[in-house]
């Protein structure tokens, strides 16, 4: 849905706790889980690399990719997960797979 906002967030795989997984598999309207796992992602210190060097790269990634991907609305870098605002340029899937696999490749290189 190119031209459309969108509102992403996106976690380290080793945030993924217990917690996480419960709440995955509770039948709540999607909106109330997403604000349930943004709550506890915001305290846990599970999985919570993304800073220092780590950090700089990842923002130097998102910013990199405004104008070609996506139109960067704003974006929070948590320490264990990434929220974005973006109006998309490409399909969503396009968008994800390239940030993301940008960021892993980058990360797991350093």
């Amino acid at each position: 849905m190119n031209g459309y906002y969108q509102f992403i967030t996106f976690r380290t795989a080793d945030s993924t706790d217990s917690f996480l997984l419960r709440l995955e598999s509770q039948s709540r309207p999607n909106r109330e889980k997403q604000m349930a796992m943004d709550q506890y992602l915001d305290g846990s210190l599970q999985g919570a690399y993304l800073q220092g060097d780590v950090l700089q790269f990842l923002f130097e990634l998102i910013k990199s990719k405004d104008g070609d991907l996506y139109d960067l609305i704003c974006f929070a870098i948590m320490p264990n997960h990434v929220h974005l605002l973006i109006k998309l340029l490409h399909k969503l899937s396009v968008v994800m797979q390239r940030v993301k696999g940008a960021s892993a490749k980058g990360i797991n290189d350093a």
